[in-house]
């Protein structure tokens, strides 16, 4: 087996022996779902950070956990 991370947030794991793509993982970022709305203190520019980071502002439970209500 062989395992690559990319630059794309994700990792692909490979069958060496048959050269077959097995699965595609996601790589979660740091601050993934984080709920940035309400914090205090920060600059535009860290804000943006976080969020580029995978925080997300104003996010419902449901929206975040991906369940269908």
């Amino acid at each position: 087996m062989l395992a690559r991370c990319g630059d794309d947030h994700t990792i692909q794991v490979w069958d060496r022996k048959r050269s077959q793509h097995l699965q595609t993982l996601l790589r979660a970022r740091p601050y993934e779902r984080l709920d940035s709305s309400g914090i205090r203190g920060l600059t535009q520019a860290e804000i943006a950070t976080l969020q580029a980071l995978g925080a997300v502002e104003d996010a419902a439970p449901d929206a975040i956990s991906g369940r269908n209500v």
